[in-house]
């Protein structure tokens, strides 16, 4: 596994473990980005600056490996825009940015639409064919 994959894997990991602890089972696939997405609808409210900050890249890291699992798609380092999930397609999409529009409170960018859209880009062959 190559290193920035590795390190957004550990920082997956590290989440699915958490929310463990408060009775939250994640699987690597819509059903774990939809509890991910109700867990932030159920919280955002109560979290500050900092936990928000905090939380963004952990969320953003699960979410994209979802799509790897899902989608068969992988990481690229996208050296202007950060971490991204290069699709079968050849688009890229930002997980982690959607995460932290999310966490915000912009609830356009819910991660879990944002993951059934990319499959949708997916399934129409990519997004010029949507």
């Amino acid at each position: 596994m190559d290193p920035v994959r590795r390190e957004l894997r550990d920082e997956a990991d590290n989440l699915v473990r958490a929310l463990q602890r408060v009775g939250i089972t994640l699987s690597y696939d819509r059903e774990g980005v939809a509890a991910v997405d109700g867990y932030v609808e159920d919280n955002r409210a109560y979290w500050d600056d900092a936990d928000r900050e905090r939380l963004t890249g952990p969320i953003g890291a699960f979410v994209g490996e979802c799509m790897v699992e899902t989608y068969g798609a992988s990481w690229h380092a996208d050296p202007e825009r950060g971490p991204g999930i290069a699709l079968p397609t050849g688009d890229t999409a930002f997980p982690l940015t959607k995460a932290g529009k999310h966490i915000r409170g912009d609830h356009s960018d819910g991660v879990l639409s944002f993951f059934e859209t990319v499959g949708a880009i997916i399934a129409k062959g990519g997004i010029t064919q949507m």
